[in-house]
């Protein structure tokens, strides 16, 4: 699996993903503060999975019709625990890519899965 973080994604979190083996990309340095917009695109071109604690990437996908990636993480709350973060995203990364695939994924102690929109590039 691919994966890209947004740049409000703790390093925790791309370290594990990664120390799993799979690719991660982050959003940051020359590209922080790119535009919501600019980094779901990027995810879609790049055919990656979006990581994020914000709640904008569901409106720009469910509402204004923009195309989605091929899953989103969307982490809703934020635990005591960065550790707790941590291991609730692991325990949703470890289904796989076929469980993820197509979805928008509320990452909390329940995670909600939603069906992703399909759609063509609506910019």
């Amino acid at each position: 699996m691919r994966f890209l973080a947004d740049e409000n994604v703790p390093f925790a979190i791309t370290d594990a993903i990664a120390a799993t083996g799979f690719d991660t990309e982050r959003i940051g340095g020359p590209r922080s503060g790119l535009p919501d917009p600019e980094v779901l695109a990027h995810a879609v071109e790049a055919g990656r999975i979006l990581v994020t604690f914000d709640k904008d990437f569901g409106e720009l996908i469910f509402l204004k019709g923009h195309r989605p990636p091929p899953a989103v993480l969307f982490i809703r709350e934020q635990p005591a625990s960065p550790g707790l973060i941590v291991a609730r995203v692991m325990r949703i990364v470890g289904l796989g890519e076929n469980e993820l695939r197509g979805n928008f994924i509320v990452v909390a102690e329940r995670p909600r899965f939603h069906p992703l929109p399909l759609r063509l590039v609506k910019d």
